[in-house]
């Protein structure tokens, strides 16, 4: 299981389409500290997207979600046998999610 300990940033994701700009392609929220206020770890956040022949929306929801700058979440995502491109965006980003 992949459990995402710490922010991700835009130079760890993979690199987006040449003709992608703005939030979440070129540009990022700020990243919460690793530690909350008090010096304890956050807590913990599961985050469930269930797709189904999303390939046009995909990509953009799972950089949204990695992007948010939160430091300890599971993410998973739930394809329901796509047949469009889903999978292959998914796969891209397969080491970023825990299911």
């Amino acid at each position: 299981m992949v459990l995402i300990n710490t922010a991700l940033t835009l130079q760890d994701l993979p690199t987006p389409p040449e003709e992608k700009t703005g939030w979440l392609w070129t540009e990022q929220t700020e990243v919460f500290p690793d530690k909350m206020p008090d010096g304890s770890d956050w807590p913990r956040i599961s985050i469930v997207t269930p797709s189904y022949n999303q390939g046009q929306f995909i990509e953009e929801t799972i950089r949204s979600v990695l992007l948010q700058g939160y430091p300890n979440l599971e993410y998973i995502i739930i394809d329901g046998g796509s047949n469009d491109n889903s999978v292959e965006i998914i796969k891209k980003y397969e080491h970023y999610l825990s299911y």
